[in-house]
């Protein structure tokens, strides 16, 4: 996505779990630990930045957090002890070709977060000596010489955690925690030829389990960080400007996000362009059965049903022209489920319901576009009845079910609710009906 939470596009389509993505210095491939389904063990892969090929790098043990060398020939990552046959957790330096890996910390201490240094001499980690439960923060040279502490947890109470490198290399910013589960994390600047370390912001309680990663913008005024901040479920990304102070959210409240690493070709836009000041949009995605078209729609404020299915009516793809998306399977339902898993959060579907009795509370239910009603994924709680609200019009949300698993363990974790019209939900799916191909018939 764009640095101001704009244009996100999904890379992967696969059912593998991943995390930690790196750009490479030249823009054009992504490194990042991959675990594939149903697997325990992460690997280190490289992908084109359109997502085409995926390449796994370091052998079979666990790979994780890749950072790139410069010159884009090496990835720094870290591997568990228990893996590769050392005592210790360790920080290992692999070709992207594959043809060479080699461990570069050799000592009795536990190494991670390895982040490699703007000119390629160094590399950035953090480092926990044995016998103790901080980290402390250091640098190492590329070969493996030359280890140094420059933030000593002992000495300074915190654990450090996340280094990375100011695009000029003369900084590192990081995160200092003191261990307590209702601490706040300290984002922190450590100016490397004084050694001089300045708070710039404070981040939520939880320690690094919740801020999960920082990086740089390309021209040192702000960072991006992944956070839980008052109010959120999960994990955001926030933009943290070096200068005020001030905090952007970058994406949504109902996606988790993590990890983030802002690349060399970065669009910027200004801070004011959060992603609440306009809609967020995911897709196109193509059902590879039925050629329809989906798109997730975030609104930039929260919409009733009414204004989510007049939005959805001026968007086009293709020259079709959209509608609130409409469930009709099992296989349609899990596949959009698995594809937009955001979208289980309060998302407006096409189906709506009609009082058939004075009372209100019975309903008829159809789909907006008149396709049959067929299908149905209703929550725990069954469609409206008796002792639901008293609505003249009832329509269709794709929610969370509450009660999952304790007193619906049959039931889908997720599934429709209906609402009154005038409710408001964060956002709807829109579809669109796969263009008509004509065919040339010979005489």
């Amino acid at each position: 996505m764009r640095s101001d939470g704009s244009g996100l596009i999904r890379l992967t389509d696969d059912r593998a779990e991943y995390g930690h993505p790196q750009w490479s210095p030249s823009g054009d491939r992504i490194a990042a630990q991959s675990r594939p389904h149903r697997n325990t063990h992460w690997g280190v892969y490289i992908l084109d930045a359109d997502g085409a090929r995926l390449q796994r790098i370091g052998g079979p043990v666990t790979h994780d957090r890749p950072s790139w060398s410069p010159d884009g020939s090496r990835l720094a990552t870290g591997v568990p002890g228990d893996e590769s046959g050392d005592a210790h957790r360790n920080i290992y330096v692999s070709t992207v070709d594959g043809t060479e890996s080699h461990r570069i910390t050799d000592d009795l201490a536990d190494y991670a977060r390895a982040a490699w240094s703007p000119e390629g001499r160094d590399i950035a980690l953090v480092r926990r000596a044995p016998g103790r439960l901080k980290w402390e923060l250091a640098l190492i040279a590329a070969d493996g010489s030359d280890l140094r502490i420059i933030a000593d947890a002992s000495a300074r109470g915190v654990q450090m955690s996340a280094p990375a490198w100011s695009p000029d290399g003369g900084r590192l910013a990081y995160l200092a925690y003191s261990g307590g589960s209702q601490d706040p994390c300290e984002l922190r600047i450590l100016d490397l030829g004084t050694l001089e370390s300045t708070v710039v912001g404070v981040t939520s309680p939880g320690g690094p389990d919740f801020v999960s990663h920082l990086t740089w913008s390309p021209e040192e005024d702000y960072l991006v960080i992944a956070d839980r901040r008052l109010g959120d479920t999960r994990n955001r990304l926030y933009r943290v400007s070096l200068a005020t102070g001030e905090t952007v959210a970058l994406t949504s409240p109902i996606a988790l996000a993590r990890t983030p690493d802002v690349g060399p070709l970065a669009r910027h836009r200004d801070a004011s362009s959060a992603w609440r000041d306009r809609d967020q949009v995911t897709g196109p995605l193509r059902h590879p059965i039925t050629g329809h078209i989906y798109y997730s729609v975030v609104g930039a404020a929260r919409v009733d049903w009414v204004q989510a299915r007049s939005q959805a009516a001026l968007r086009v793809h293709d020259g079709q022209r959209g509608y609130l998306a409409v469930i009709t399977s099992e296989e349609e339902s899990t596949f959009l489920k698995s594809q937009f898993p955001g979208t289980h959060h309060g998302f407006w579907l096409g189906g709506h319901g009609v009082a058939t009795h004075s009372d209100a509370r019975e309903y008829s239910w159809s789909w907006e576009n008149g396709e049959a009603w067929d299908y149905t994924a209703w929550s725990s709680a069954g469609p409206p009845g008796p002792s639901d609200d008293h609505w003249q019009a009832g329509v269709l949300t794709w929610s969370y079910d509450p009660a999952r698993p304790a007193m619906a363990r049959s039931k889908p974790a997720y599934g429709w609710t209906g609402r009154g019209i005038s409710s408001a939900e964060f956002g709807y799916v829109v579809e669109f009906d796969p263009v008509a191909v004509a065919t040339a018939t010979s005489r």
